[in-house]
């Protein structure tokens, strides 16, 4: 548990600023181990300049910040690429703790999307999965990769607006 958890009985406050759209704001409370927990989405339309204001704003006046839409770094192969925008983000906040989801995509999500497969929750065999990122994602990719899938990347697509899908027919390894 964290310090903040056990201090006092107030309730934490999770804000992720989104670089999506901020028509899709949201605050929610919910309550988790007998503690209160606010938790907002704020989106800044796509606005760095105002990422990172905000998260200046709200240095030390929240218990945690997510970073919505954007990746501290991509992984592939095993070595860790710094996206410059997100660092420059994460650097404006001094006091509170950020992060960017990277242990739920790396440890926790595979595992889920495994474990459904294998008990046939959800049967992945012979269906089409188009992953849009699987740099952002790379070890569920590597999970989905070796199911037998029509799976499809949009690496190439959605990150750099390249006109390409790679999918296992490009023989490409993971």
């Amino acid at each position: 548990m964290t310090k903040s958890f056990k201090q006092d009985n107030k309730p934490l406050r999770v804000v992720s600023v989104s670089l999506g759209s901020s028509t899709r704001n949201k605050k929610v409370v919910l309550e988790l181990l007998n503690r209160e927990i606010i938790v907002e989405r704020i989106g800044v339309d796509a606005n760095l300049k105002k990422a990172i204001e905000l998260i200046k704003e709200l240095d030390g006046k929240v218990d945690a910040f997510g970073l919505g839409g954007i990746n501290l770094f991509l992984s592939f192969y095993g070595k860790k690429y710094k996206i410059r925008d997100a660092n420059l983000i994460a650097k404006a906040a001094k006091k509170t703790p950020i992060v960017d989801g990277y242990g739920l995509k790396k440890y926790i999500e595979p595992k889920i999307i495994k474990e459904l497969h294998e008990t046939r929750i959800v049967d992945f065999a012979h269906k089409n999965i188009l992953m849009v990122s699987a740099l952002d994602r790379e070890a569920t990719a590597e999970v989905i990769y070796n199911m037998e899938t029509n799976d499809l990347y949009g690496d190439l697509v959605f990150s750099v607006g390249f006109p390409y899908v790679l999918s296992k027919k490009d023989n490409i390894e993971l």
